[in-house]
């Protein structure tokens, strides 16, 4: 699921069910990279694949999309009732390298820049996503933050994703922590805790979590583990309306 060392699939999250639609959004800009190639080598085939909330392989799909060309999908199109991390990959037909590559010479793959849009109830919201699936092992944990809305009308949620997708063995998993403080830096919940397998995913609703002790109008959340992507917030509005982005 890394790719193959050239092009390596990136990931996000996204939702089919409970009202919600996630498409993914995607542009052919390959003939802009590789300005002295032909369509015929940039045109390229996009790989999308969905993964459970326990990491499991749960729908693929291949699309070719032609130079300059778009691509729009709603993910309910490869599964109806999803909900999880989406990994995609763009490869061009010629499958060229990085444009500064030579012998000898370490370099990055190339990551697939794509945006995730999503509908409900008559709204919609969108994300974009460059952050590579990775099959190295975190050392230490990492650790996130924002502050979310919590006043009655709002009812906020985490979205943690693990990006070792693929990878098996001790040490891809993630042990996540979640907490939160008042505006000024003082706790004022006890950890929430659980576990990821690898490219599994959570969606955690802040009063599920806290209850009660969590604050009326704002708070600061934590999110610390190993194995992790930036961590997404979800705002539900009482009107229907969301706003979903990263931390």
């Amino acid at each position: 699921m890394t790719g193959d060392g050239v092009y390596a699939p990136t990931l996000h999250w996204g939702i089919a069910r409970d009202g919600f639609e996630s498409v993914v959004t995607i542009y052919n800009y390959l003939g802009f990279a590789f300005r002295n190639e032909p369509p015929a080598r940039t045109d390229a085939v996009v790989e999308i694949r969905l993964h459970d909330g326990e990491g499991a392989s749960v729908g693929a799909l291949d699309a070719e999309i032609a130079t300059g060309g778009t691509l729009h999908l709603p993910l309910s199109r490869i599964r109806a009732g999803f909900q999880g991390a989406v990994t995609v990959a763009m490869r061009p037909k010629g499958r060229m390298a990085r444009l500064s590559w030579c012998d000898g010479k370490a370099h990055r793959p190339i990551a697939t820049s794509f945006f995730m849009l999503y509908r409900c109830a008559g709204f919609a919201d969108f994300s974009h996503e460059l952050f590579t699936v990775r099959a190295d092992r975190d050392g230490a944990p990492a650790e996130w933050a924002t502050v979310l809305f919590t006043d009655g009308s709002i009812d906020p949620s985490v979205i943690v994703m693990n990006n070792r997708i693929g990878c098996n063995g001790d040490g891809y998993g993630s042990d996540i922590a979640m907490q939160l403080y008042d505006l000024a830096g003082a706790p004022v919940t006890d950890e929430f805790r659980f576990a990821l397998k690898p490219g599994g995913s959570r969606l955690v609703r802040l009063a599920d979590a806290f209850g009660a002790a969590m604050p009326a109008r704002r708070a600061i959340a934590t999110v610390t583990g190993r194995n992790i992507e930036q961590p997404m917030t979800l705002h539900r509005h009482a009107c229907r309306d969301f706003n979903i982005h990263h931390f």
